[in-house]
């Protein structure tokens, strides 16, 4: 039970830094025609 909860924990670090990097290159590509 322990481990699927560090799997869980480990998991939406990784969505974390995913979703971060995605949104910020989107973001750097919107702004840098402007």
């Amino acid at each position: 039970m322990e481990v699927i909860i560090l799997f869980g924990e480990r998991l939406k670090q990784f969505y974390k830094i995913i979703t971060a990097s995605f949104i910020e290159k989107h973001f750097k590509r919107a702004v840098a025609p402007y």
